[in-house]
């Protein structure tokens, strides 16, 4: 994995190469300026690792989930943020921070149920997402050190990362399309106060009509988070759209949205997200997608009719838009 860090008018550096979410993805960053506690830069990451059948080799789950790093330290390796959960080396159970066993379940494959890829960090404690893979719970988390903040490399072992309260627990594997009680694929988030979260939803990887797609908004209400709504009008959902020079044959469709940011203005909210994609190409999400925006009341509590995406970047033959990092307002 390598982290790439847009300096504001100066060039693109990049951070030395961790060895972290080995053979699949790495999927967010977040720059810490007090990692250790002594006020050092290091960075808070969320990925995946491993693909295909068979017990998972010990290193490929220790590369998995929450990590840790700190520049120039003398070996690319990470720390694992998480308890331990199951046996090491074993087939099903062998997590870090989370394992759907905690829900009564029966054990999943090792280093799959911290699969995480959303993350953010809110009120110096960090957040992070699961959305994809069959197996562990599509939901939010909370990293949650057992003094608070943020993790860092002197409690990172002890880390617990449950769930948001409210939010849904089902089991990935049980999804099925077109069923809003079961039918969640959280990506991006980010909150609006203490007491409002958006989560953009990336959809189900087909254009089957997904009711949870697009951008949640969940309120919490003093004991747990209630999804209040979501807004989907203008993203246009599953269906196909052309871009000039790409394949005719591999028009793509939105099914939903990735990566999120926003601000809050006097009580109005605009958020900002990468489209998520499916098409012919047989590789979702590496389509050429759009940057939209929405604008929602902060103290809604249900849809209002008016709310409607609108496109900031058009698709364009070539560009895939990942990451989105912060608002900058116009000068």
């Amino acid at each position: 994995m390598q982290i790439n860090l847009s300096h504001h008018a100066g060039p693109v550096a990049t951070a030395t190469s961790v060895n972290s979410y080995s053979g699949n993805n790495g999927l967010a960053a977040v720059l810490d300026d007090n990692l250790n506690g002594f006020g050092s830069d290091g960075y808070l990451m969320a990925g995946n690792a491993g693909n295909g059948s068979g017990t998972p080799p010990v290193g490929i789950v220790n590369d998995t989930g929450v990590q840790l790093i700190t520049p120039g330290s003398a070996s690319p390796v990470s720390t694992m943020v998480g308890v331990q959960q199951g046996t090491v080396g074993a087939a099903k159970g062998f997590q870090y921070g989370f394992t759907v066993t905690s829900l009564g379940d029966s054990a999943d494959k090792s280093g799959k149920d911290d699969n995480f890829r959303g993350l953010t960090v809110f009120d110096n404690m960090l957040y992070v997402t699961k959305g994809s893979g069959g197996n562990g719970s599509n939901t939010v988390y909370k990293v949650a050190p057992p003094s608070g903040g943020l993790p860092n490399a002197g409690n990172a072992a002890a880390t617990i990362i449950p769930f948001l309260p409210g939010l849904p627990t089902g089991l990935a594997g049980n999804i099925t399309d077109g069923n809003a009680a079961t039918e969640f694929y959280p990506f991006g988030i980010w909150f609006g106060n203490a007491t409002t979260l958006y989560v953009a939803d990336d959809g189900s990887q087909d254009l089957i009509a997904d009711p949870n797609a697009g951008l949640q908004k969940s309120i919490f209400d003093g004991t747990k988070w209630n999804l209040a709504y979501t807004i989907q009008k203008g993203l246009k959902l599953d269906q196909p759209y052309g871009v000039h020079g790409y394949p005719s044959q591999i028009n793509p469709a939105t099914t939903g949205l990735r990566n999120l940011t926003g601000v809050v203005d006097n009580d109005k909210v605009t958020s900002f997200a990468a489209t998520a994609t499916f098409s012919a190409s047989g590789d979702p999400g590496a389509d050429p997608n759009a940057v939209v925006q929405v604008l929602d009341d902060l103290d809604a509590t249900s849809l209002p009719a008016c709310e409607s995406f609108s496109v900031v970047l058009l698709p364009r033959f070539g560009n895939v838009y990942r990451g989105l990092l912060s608002f900058q307002p116009a000068h």
